[in-house]
């Protein structure tokens, strides 16, 4: 085995090794649960959710739904984008074999197997992961259909440029990105009939996202319009939430490897920019910019993890940089010093810090069983909100120990998942029914993710207030819980709970 081949070998394995570490040692939080909701549905009835508003990422959640013959517990839930995040090095290594050589590929698949940013994404069971290995493996298969046009090589680059698409809208991006650095430098475009066959086919494939679109409401309605800093933000997002030395680094490597290459090319005679470095540039900034221009002027869709896409041309310019440095012990105290920062970031994924740390639905699941008693209710802020507590008294085997489900009130296990538009709201029920409980639970999170749910949660807190009376509360990262009886009257001077009702 040459050793080239042995050094990427090592690399796949740390990668393996970081994406399954501690796996399942932080709660699912909300948008995971949501993931497992859509895959635990039927067949027939996730075809007619993936049709009637969930198109996006539903790729993973066809996959998901298979996957879950293996077990729902979070290590069994997250280990499919785990696996998917260590096969990520596969194209990448590839992707830099064909670009720069087969050290460069080397390099960008350690630095991503220790990218923090990845790493958290790896671990989390959503799509992100999945659309990074389709769009990087879409970018390889582009490029080796440009060295050799084959029907079979635009065949490949077909299929899996329309399949991350499927998997998130956002791999649209990266196949808009292979069109434009095709159509700069002239390759692949002028006089390249199967170019053109390949862009309508994959057009042709995706074309029934289009017709769902109108039907998926407004998914996005959490997100605020970015700012100039948000985007400037998102190198720092992308080193893994380094520290300003890793910033500085990896900045100054990039730039390093692409000024070294436009030096070579002048003495040749050659193109400004390189093309290898042009198709990189492109890949990396037009998800980015046009991401973030359609949120200026249009609507909000502007978020890292949606732009995860664009981080193994990164990581590829930081490995030509690095590669590019001499002499040699500069090279090796370069990519160190990369490896030593971004160990520090993946410290702070694994223990939970700063911008890794999970809503803490599992303790908060483990405080409410721990001090219910018989006759208690439980309200939500929204359907949303209960469904990754529902997740963990499921798991936990709790139902009988779990309060009544008051708001809403499906029974524990038959709770739809969720529309975009829910008839059932905090407010009408506390209207017509405010004391059909003894004593409430109230869970409340998400609150500041929406305008309209910090208007419900501060008018049910103030409405509950008024008719019951506060006996302890606790919080747990983004969770707030708080307990509610009703308060003593002349009727009931005592506050005592008074029998409940036959057949209740």
């Amino acid at each position: 085995m040459p050793q080239r081949h042995l050094r990427f070998l090592l690399t796949l394995g740390l990668a393996a090794v970081l994406s399954f570490y501690s796996i399942a040692t932080q709660s699912l939080w909300l948008d995971e649960v949501y993931s497992l909701a859509i895959a635990r549905l039927d067949w027939p009835q996730m075809w007619r959710r993936l049709a009637g508003g969930e198109a996006n990422m539903g790729l993973y959640y066809i996959l998901l739904h298979c996957w879950l013959q293996l077990g729902t517990g979070e290590f069994a839930v997250r280990s499919l984008s785990a696996l998917t995040a260590v096969a990520v090095s596969v194209p990448l290594y590839g992707a830099g074999v064909r670009l720069f050589g087969a050290d460069v590929g080397v390099i960008a698949s350690l630095l991503l197997a220790v990218n923090a940013f990845f790493i958290q994404y790896a671990q989390e069971a959503r799509s992100y992961v999945l659309v990074l290995l389709l769009a990087t493996s879409s970018s390889y298969l582009f490029l080796r259909a440009l060295d050799n046009p084959s029907r079979k090589n635009w065949a490949g680059y077909t299929v899996v440029s329309a399949l991350s698409v499927y998997a998130h809208f956002f791999g649209a991006l990266v196949i808009a990105a292979h069109f434009v650095s095709a159509i700069v430098s002239a390759r692949g475009f002028v006089g390249r009939k199967r170019f053109i066959i390949s862009y309508v086919c994959i057009a042709l494939l995706v074309s029934p996202l289009l017709a769902t679109l109108n039907t998926t409401g407004d998914p996005l309605f959490w997100l605020e319009r970015p700012s100039w800093r948000t985007l400037g933000d998102l190198f720092w997002v992308f080193t893994g939430y380094g520290e300003p030395v890793l910033v500085i680094l990896y900045l100054g490597v990039c730039c390093f490897a692409l000024l070294s290459a436009s030096a070579q090319q002048r003495k040749v005679c050659g193109p400004y920019i390189p093309w290898n470095f042009v198709f990189l540039c492109t890949w990396l900034l037009l998800p980015v910019l046009g991401s973030f221009l359609f949120s200026l002027l249009k609507k909000p869709i502007f978020h890292p993890r949606y732009l995860i896409i664009s981080l193994p041309p990164l990581v590829l310019m930081a490995a030509a940089g690095v590669q590019s440095l001499r002499p040699v012990w500069l090279r090796l105290v370069t990519l160190l010093l990369l490896l030593v920062l971004s160990g520090r970031s993946l410290w702070q994924l694994y223990n939970g810090a700063g911008p890794f740390h999970k809503e803490e639905w599992r303790a908060a699941t483990d405080y409410v069983l721990d001090n219910a008693e018989v006759g208690d209710g439980i309200v939500f802020l929204a359907d949303y909100v209960r469904r990754p507590f529902e997740y963990y008294v499921e798991a936990l085997h709790a139902r009988v120990k779990a309060p009544h489900p008051v708001f809403p009130s499906a029974p524990w296990g038959e709770l739809e998942v969720p529309s975009q538009q829910s008839s059932e709201t905090p407010r009408g029920w506390l209207s017509h029914n405010p004391q059909e409980q003894l004593r409430l639970w109230l869970v409340l999170a998400h609150q500041n993710y929406e305008r309209e749910n910090s208007k419900h949660t501060r008018w049910l807190q103030d409405n509950f207030e008024k008719q019951f009376c506060l006996i302890q509360e606790r919080s747990f990262f983004q969770i707030r819980v708080v307990l509610y009886q009703i308060c003593p009257s002349p009727e009931n001077p005592t506050g005592a709970y008074p029998a409940p009702s036959a057949g209740r």
